[in-house]
């Protein structure tokens, strides 16, 4: 795969993590252009209800996007926020029994996010610069995310995460 990749005319990733990593990998240089985000997705429609609001994971319910995780760390919390879950399911057991709503389409996907208190990030592998994280951040969500990959590109502790 590296030389497919090395042979390339050019190369880009959306994460400076991802470049660097590809780069050191030996691939040949790789240029950074971070994805964009419609301009209607910009906007702060939930503002003043984030504290009233449940806490959010958006995602496929696999291992690797660590949806147990945020569970886990959901019923640790004092009773109060609830927790949403949107996305397919592939692996229920990841749940541990909580409910899981299915995949939403945009409008679905603004509404939960201008009225989630933050979107939840529980990957345990490195996320390269994931499109959920930018529609989150374009309505106002703060994001809670591991400092992974390319997520700490994305999120400024104490701003927007």
């Amino acid at each position: 795969m590296v030389g497919f990749v090395a042979g390339a005319d050019a190369r880009i990733s959306p994460s400076r993590h991802l470049a660097d990593l590809a780069t050191a990998q030996g691939v040949g240089p790789v240029v950074h252009v971070p994805h964009g985000i419609e301009a209607d997705w910009h906007g702060d429609a939930g503002e003043g209800t984030r504290t009233d609001g449940p806490f959010l994971f958006l995602g496929t319910v696999v291992a690797h996007k660590g949806p147990d995780l945020v569970v886990r760390a959901w019923r640790q919390l004092p009773a109060g926020p609830g927790l949403r879950v949107h996305g397919s399911v592939v692996d229920g057991a990841l749940l541990l029994g909580h409910p899981a709503g299915g995949l939403l389409d945009r409008a679905g996907t603004r509404a939960a996010l201008d009225g989630a208190r933050a979107l939840v990030v529980g990957s345990r592998w490195h996320e390269n610069a994931p499109l959920v994280v930018l529609e989150a951040r374009a309505r106002g969500c703060p994001v809670i995310a591991p400092r992974l990959g390319g997520l700490p590109e994305l999120i400024e502790p104490g701003v927007d995460g």
